[in-house]
Formats: C-alpha cells, sequence, structure tokens
C-alpha cells in the first residue's frame, strides 16, 4: 500500500458526517420554508382578514345603531339635543368617516368584486342612508312639529319596519355587509385549516426527515465501525495479546488506509519484539550463570567478612574486662556494616586506666582494616609512652603514616584515623586527655564541659602540629565523662530528615546523666532509632560513659 493514501480515513469521516450534514441541510431549509409559509399565512390573518372583519363588523354595528337611533328621534325623544340624539349626530359627523377611512386603508388588500361591493355599500350609506336620516332628523328638529300630523305621517311612512323605504334601505345594506362578513369569515377559517394543514403537513415531513437521518446515522456508524472501529478493536486486542507475552500475534487488516498501515507496523515490531526477546532470553540465561558467579563469590567474600568480625569482636576487650578497669560504665557499640572502622580500647596498667573511643577511615571491611592496625599500634606503644597520652598519640601518628608511606609518597590515599584517648589515674583522681578531631565531654553538677580535641588526625594532614596537646581534669566523685565517634550525632533523621548535630547530642547526656549506665546505654540506643526511623544508617556508631567512683 502507497504512503500517500494516509490521508483516507480523514476522508472517509468526511464523507460519512458530510451525509449527516447534508441530510440536517435539507431538513433545515424545509422546515424554515414551512415556518415561512406559516408566518405568512398568519400576517394575513392577522394583518388582512381579522382587521377587515372587525371593520366591517363595525361598520355593520353602526349601521344597526343608527335605524335605532334614529327610530328612538321619530317615536321617543321628542327634545332636542337628547343622549341618543346626539349619538346619532356622532356616527353621522365622526364614526362613519373614522370607520370608512379605516376600511380605504386595508382593502387594497381585498379581490375588486369586494373592493365594488364595499364602496357601494360606502356610497349607499353617505349618500343614500345618511341623506335620508338627516331629512328625518331636519323635519322633526323642535317639539312644535312632532304634533304636526303631516309631517309625522311623512316621517311614519319613511320609517314603517319591512315597508319604509329607509328601513328597506338599512336592511339591504346590512345584508350586503353580512355578505362581506361571511366571506371574510370564511376566508378566516380557511386560512386557519390551511395554516393547520401545514403544521401536519411539516409534522409528518419532521417525523420522516427524523426516521431518515436516524436510517442515515445507523448506516454511517455501520459504516464507520467496518472501516474504522473494528480494525482497531482488531489492533487493541492484538495488543493486549502481545501485554501477555504472546510475541506471536498477527494482524490482518486490508482497509487501506493509515490503519492499514498501522496493522502493518504492528506486525512488524511483533516480528522485532520477538527476535529481541529470543536475544534477551539468551542473554538472561548467559547473566543468571555469571550472577550465580558472582552470588557464590559473594557469599564466600560475606562469609570472609563475617569471619572477620569475629576476629574483629576476638580483639576487642570483653565486657568483663572493661567492667573490672572502668567499673560503673556503659559502651554502645552499633556497626553501620558486618565489620566496623570503629572500634573501643581499654587496657590497665598498674592503677592507671587507659580507654580509648577510635574512628578510623571509612567503614565496612576497608574501616575495619584501620581498626586492626590501630588496635595493634595502641597496645605496643602504651607500655613504653611514659603515661602522657599525648605522647602516645604523637607515637601512634608515626607508626601510622609510617606503615601508609605517607611520609614518603605524596599521591597515597590520606587514611587515618580519629581518636578519643583517656588515663584515669584511680589513686590520684585525675584523668589525662588527649584526642585527634574526638573531644570529651566532662558533666559534673549538671553542667557539661566539653575538652576540645587538637583538629587534626592520626595520619597525614596538610595543617599538622608537632605534638598533640594533653588536657589534665580533676575528677570528683560522681563526675560522668562521655567519650564518643561521629556516629551518633551526625545520623540523618526526624521529620526534616537533618542530622542529630552535638547540640542535641549533648541535651541528651545532660538529660540522662544522672541514671544508671546500663538506663543511659538504652535510652541513647532508643533515642538513635527513633531519629533514624527508617532510612539508613550512615556510619558506626560508638559511645563510651563512664561515671567516676
Amino acid at each position: 500500500m502507497k504512503r500517500n493514501k494516509k490521508l483516507n480515513i480523514m476522508y472517509k469521516l468526511i464523507l460519512g458526517f458530510g451525509i449527516l450534514i447534508v441530510a440536517w441541510l435539507v431538513n433545515s431549509i424545509i422546515t424554515i420554508k414551512t415556518l415561512s409559509n406559516n408566518r405568512k399565512i398568519i400576517e394575513e390573518i392577522a394583518n388582512n382578514y381579522i382587521v377587515s372583519l372587525s371593520q366591517l363588523q363595525e361598520l355593520s354595528d353602526l349601521v344597526i345603531d343608527s335605524k335605532l337611533l334614529i327610530k328612538t328621534w321619530v317615536y321617543i325623544d321628542k327634545k332636542n339635543d337628547t343622549q341618543d340624539k346626539i349619538r346619532l349626530k356622532e356616527i353621522h359627523a365622526t364614526r362613519f368617516p373614522n370607520t370608512k377611512m379605516k376600511l380605504e386603508k386595508i382593502y387594497g388588500y381585498w379581490t375588486p368584486e369586494e373592493r365594488l361591493k364595499l364602496n357601494t355599500i360606502l356610497k349607499t350609506i353617505s349618500d343614500t342612508l345618511f341623506s335620508q336620516q338627516k331629512y328625518v332628523m331636519a323635519q322633526l328638529d323642535s317639539f312644535d312639529k312632532y304634533n304636526d300630523p303631516m309631517i309625522f305621517f311623512e316621517i311614519s311612512f319613511l320609517m314603517e319596519e319591512d315597508q319604509g323605504e329607509t328601513m328597506l334601505l338599512i336592511n339591504k345594506i346590512k345584508d350586503d355587509l353580512e355578505e362581506l362578513i361571511a366571506i371574510y369569515e370564511n376566508k378566516v377559517t380557511l386560512s386557519k385549516i390551511e395554516m393547520n394543514n401545514s403544521l401536519k403537513r411539516f409534522g409528518t415531513m419532521v417525523f420522516f426527515m427524523a426516521i431518515i437521518f436516524l436510517v442515515l446515522l445507523l448506516i454511517t456508524a455501520y459504516f464507520m465501525s467496518q472501516m474504522i472501529v473494528k480494525p482497531i478493536s482488531k489492533l487493541t486486542n492484538a495488543a493486549d495479546l502481545m501485554s501477555t507475552g504472546n510475541l506471536n500475534v498477527k494482524v490482518d487488516i486490508q482497509t487501506k488506509d493509515e490503519i492499514q498501515l498501522l496493522a502493518e507496523a504492528f506486525n512488524h515490531m511483533a516480528e522485532n519484539l520477538k527476535i529481541s526477546r529470543d536475544k534477551i532470553t539468551a542473554a538472561s540465561l548467559r547473566l543468571a550463570d555469571e550472577h550465580k558467579k558472582v552470588q557464590e563469590a559473594n557469599d564466600k567474600i560475606t562469609a570472609s567478612i563475617h569471619y572477620a568480625k569475629y576476629i574483629q569482636n576476638a580483639i576487642l576487650p570483653p565486657t568483663e574486662l572493661v567492667n573490672n578497669i572502668l567499673h560503673d560504665n556503659f559502651v554502645l557499640f552499633k556497626p553501620k556494616d558486618i565489620v566496623s572502622g570503629d572500634f573501643y580500647w581499654v587496657q590497665q596498667i598498674d592503677n592507671l586506666s587507659f580507654v580509648a573511643v577510635v574512628d578510623c577511615t571509612g567503614h565496612g571491611v576497608p574501616g575495619a582494616f584501620m581498626s586492626m592496625l590501630a588496635y595493634a599500634f595502641l597496645n605496643e606503644i602504651v607500655g613504653r609512652a611514659n603515661n602522657n597520652v599525648a605522647q602516645i598519640l604523637n607515637s601512634l601518628r608515626i607508626q601510622v603514616k609510617h606503615s601508609l608511606r605517607q611520609e614518603t609518597d605524596t599521591n597515597v590515599i590520606k587514611d587515618g584515623m580519629d581518636i578519643a584517648l583517656c588515663l584515669i589515674d584511680n589513686e590520684n583522681h585525675t584523668l589525662l586527655f588527649s584526642g585527634a578531631y574526638r573531644p570529651l565531654y566532662h558533666i559534673r553538677d549538671a553542667t557539661l564541659n566539653e575538652v576540645k580535641a587538637d583538629k587534626m588526625p592520626i595520619g597525614l594532614h596538610i595543617f599538622e602540629k608537632d605534638s598533640f596537646t594533653q588536657h589534665e581534669l580533676k575528677l570528683q566523685k560522681n563526675d560522668v565523662i562521655y567519650i564518643f565517634t561521629d556516629g551518633y550525632h551526625d545520623q540523618f533523621g526526624g521529620d526534616e530528615n537533618r542530622k542529630f548535630l552535638t547540640k542535641k547530642f549533648k541535651e541528651l547526656l545532660l538529660e540522662i546523666h544522672t541514671l544508671k549506665m546500663n538506663e543511659q546505654k538504652q535510652i541513647l540506643d532508643i533515642r538513635f532509632e527513633q531519629w533514624k526511623g527508617n532510612r539508613q544508617q550512615v556510619d558506626d556508631v560508638l559511645v563510651i560513659g563512664i561515671k567516676i567512683w
């Protein structure tokens, strides 16, 4: 099929809706014509027939009134200027001329015969009837003349019912007017009948046009369904089958339009997807095999890391040793991974108690390697450091830099560690402290004093000082000492996903420092988990608390 037929669907839609539009236009034209014809009939009835009928009736009433009033003039009202005599004069002077003028305005719509008949009647009224009535009125214009037998006899002869000349003339005029009135009553009736027949024809026409329109609509809908909806439905069903994984589906559509192009593209896509699926299946099998190998290697590595954890735990001082050296204390230790870059170190030499928290670079396996190195160096150095904690850190820094070749190779990774190291003299109640980035908190009488550490690590540093600083504290009973790594206060959490920070950490320690040490540990652990929530732990956590006894 050629691509230049891509507009066929539009042509089909135009054809289908064009038929409906033409049918609607024909119906509208017939409707407008019928309504226009009815409007003309209504206007003719309203403007001609009904008005003419009204004016003819008014003229007939005027003639009848003149008959009654002239008889009253002759036989009843003998006085001058009675109400009825005035009314008769008004008929002659104003009412008849007004009615005549109205009739002359509208009888342009009349037939020539009707106009001739009306003119004859009007002329008879004005020239003959009113002349006779005026003669009677002039003969009987005073009370004395009513008593003149000759005059009254002559007038009575004119006014005699069914025989008098005047009465016969009035009856003749009435008959002629009634003929005209009957003609226009008949015209009104015929016009109404014609209008009703037209409305009936219009209703019948609307009914049949509605049926024709409905039939055309059904035919158009059927052909649209066969040409557009049905092929699209085939494509939709094929797409549904493809979505279930059936790529063998094919669509056969011969509509010679865009839908056929779409069907051919769909079949081509299905074929390509089938080829791609076969390739992906083969690749998935290879990937599954590789994944199995990786999983096996990962299991071995994980097993090795677990064994490394066992070794790391083995070098950490056992709880019994920590309690014997530090007495009233707690250790909160929460590694981020299986093995940890943080560790704590405790040792007793004579009456001197050494305790340290160490945060090696990184966490997990790299940190664990550094922690093993630092642990070995501390055990080696403390024995020959002459009880000077600053000197212990100086020596530890030398050992670490030498072991990591940081003294000679400027391109090495600047690995190292942060540390807080304490020496507690239980006899003299003193504490010596030296720190590399890790401070010491000392609480006495609900007041927290921070003993700051040097701002340089154990390892290579660009602003390295010659020696770490040694601080000495005088201790009292119930003083509480805290040393810790940065994992606790650097943890993200809370409603706004922010760090816990040292300010909150200090406030928490002040809140719990009077409690028993195991209770403090539980609260610190609970608050940490509540703050962290469902988020990932960002670093190893290590906090040691010591109450002076």
